[in-house]
């Protein structure tokens, strides 16, 4: 019994470090994504912000951050439709918000704090 005890405490161990892992890199786009459409006050589309990001930040996992932390109020978005875009379904364009910039900067004092501490 001693050692079916042991495993399942190793598993979850190994099951926390890969979701605190895992977490901690979705942590990071999402600052990088605020990061970015803050030095673009105009406001930017979701490929322009993967090309922005180097490819750090996936085509396949972009519109999900976004729809996250629209959500949350981080970012606001509106549709655009221009003549060099008919026939093909509406853009999206995305804004850093008031609570947004305010949470970056937040961010970036805490980093301060914890970079200070050590």
């Amino acid at each position: 019994m001693k050692g079916v005890l042991w495993g399942i405490a190793l598993a979850l161990l190994v099951i926390g470090y890969f979701v605190g892992t895992a977490l901690e890199r979705i942590r990071k786009r999402r600052i990088l994504i605020l990061e970015i459409l803050e030095r673009e006050p105009e406001g930017l589309f979701g490929r322009d912000i993967i090309e922005r990001s180097g490819n750090r930040i996936r085509r396949g996992t972009i519109y999900g951050y976004l729809n996250q932390i629209e959500k949350e109020g981080l970012v606001i978005s509106e549709e655009v439709r221009k003549e060099e875009y008919l026939g093909t379904p509406l853009r999206r364009k995305y804004k850093i918000t008031e609570k947004g910039t305010h949470f970056l900067l937040a961010h970036k004092a805490s980093i301060s704090e914890n970079n200070a501490e050590t």
